[in-house]
């Protein structure tokens, strides 16, 4: 099997839960494309992110947390404090009754990691955003 890009593609089932399919579904009708091009795009971006940490580099990048306790602030600056060697900047804001972390981070990838995964801990949804990252996975396998 091709697609327009000349790529063979490998066909394989996943299952997911009837709602996602579902909403899958309608945001293929939305967006004029199949669900296998939504699904593409979304590995591809997953993959992307998560081989970014699977390699001892240094790095660049947002970390956005949002949670919707209003301790987010005094949870999180004891570890940002602890992380001070990685973080170059933080704002933190009120958006909707949910309290907005953004962190701009520079440094070792491995640093990020623990940092993010102390937050995670913390009961935060994180968003990563790499500003710059060496290719870990050459691009045209992702």
């Amino acid at each position: 099997m091709r697609q327009q890009d000349g790529e063979p593609r490998r066909r394989f089932g996943i299952s997911i839960p009837e709602s996602m399919a579902a909403a899958l579904d309608k945001l293929a009708a939305i967006m004029n494309t199949s669900r296998s091009s939504i699904i593409e795009q979304a590995l591809r971006s997953f993959v992307k992110n998560q081989t970014h940490y699977m390699k001892a580099h240094t790095c660049s990048g947002l970390l956005v947390l949002s949670s919707d306790t209003g301790e987010l602030k005094n949870t999180v600056s004891g570890i940002l404090e602890e992380y001070s060697d990685v973080i170059l900047s933080s704002s933190h804001y009120h958006v909707a009754g949910r309290c907005i972390e953004v962190i701009l981070v520079h440094g070792s990838s491995e640093r990020i990691v623990e940092l993010e995964m102390k937050l995670r801990g913390e009961g935060c949804i994180i968003h990563f955003l790499p500003l710059s990252q060496e290719p870990l996975i050459e691009e045209n396998q992702i």
